[in-house]
């Protein structure tokens, strides 16, 4: 049985038996938390790390705001350190666990192994040549960026779109936003993105108007 996160609603879509999640990111680490109960589980990828503190109790209540702070006013384009982390998040690499904990991973009694390189008999086979034999795979690796549907001249739509504060460069008129660090850590999340748009509306709002083309003259 093989299915994306994206398909996954619950343990009881897979076999029983040992389920492999190929990715090891934030996606991975919650799908083994809930696949532990009932599955012996896997979780294949490298170590990502995770914030600091725990989100699920007081300290989170206490220190997620100032967190979230630094996110938004701390880490963006205009700050060295900004620049220094978006450099590394916009390689495609997956970032820090939000909630989870590797102590709580393992103490579901998730057990860890590297990246999956290849198969042997359709069995997935880890980088350091463990062939694992599993009924069930779940693909925890995320999403390529795709804007080849925006079609315009001059515009390279292959990944990541460079912007100016949500304008995108050499195309007038045109803007994106919901993009991984696209000015602050917190741009690409829901609580986030606010602060881009409206920045975005307020360009818009600034632009001229277009000219309106006068009628042609009936004679």
């Amino acid at each position: 049985m093989q299915l994306h996160s994206a398909d996954y609603r619950n343990p009881g879509q897979l076999r029983p038996g040992t389920v492999v999640l190929v990715g090891a990111g934030n996606t991975g680490a919650e799908l083994a938390m809930d696949l532990a109960p009932t599955h012996e589980v896997l979780l294949a990828g490298r170590e990502v790390g995770e914030i600091p503190i725990d989100i699920r109790g007081w300290q989170g209540r206490l220190m997620f705001p100032v967190l979230w702070w630094v996110w938004e006013h701390v880490l963006t384009e205009r700050t060295r350190p900004g620049r220094k982390v978006q450099a590394e998040k916009t390689t495609g690499e997956g970032e820090e666990w939000i909630r989870q904990k590797e102590k709580d991973i393992r103490g579901a009694g998730v057990r860890r192994t590297s990246r999956i390189t290849g198969t042997v008999d359709g069995r997935p086979v880890t980088e350091d040549g463990e062939v694992l034999d599993v009924q069930n795979v779940v693909w925890c690796t995320g999403f390529e960026k795709d804007f080849a549907w925006i079609d315009l001249p001059g515009l390279d739509s292959s990944g990541r779109l460079a912007t100016a504060r949500g304008a995108v460069v050499g195309q007038p008129g045109l803007f994106v936003l919901g993009q991984e660090f696209q000015y602050m850590f917190n741009s690409h999340t829901v609580g986030g993105v606010g602060k881009d748009a409206a920045h975005v509306v307020e360009q818009l709002d600034r632009s001229p108007a277009p000219a309106e083309e006068a009628a042609p003259v009936r004679r």
